[in-house]
């Protein structure tokens, strides 16, 4: 295998990891744009006892 061949092979990796992560934010985001602004603020709320 040559050394573009490589290169190009461990950013496919990458790319297949990124676009899996970049589905799951897809999916949060659905969910959270039906979110009323308390909802948000709730969650905030949340977010912030859990991260304490």
């Amino acid at each position: 295998m040559g050394f573009l061949s490589k290169i190009l092979d461990g950013n496919n990796k990458e790319i297949k990891q990124l676009g899996k992560l970049a589905d799951k934010v897809i999916a949060l985001e659905e969910k959270t744009a039906i979110l009323t602004d308390e909802e948000i603020r709730n969650k905030t709320k949340q977010f912030q006892t859990e991260l304490a």
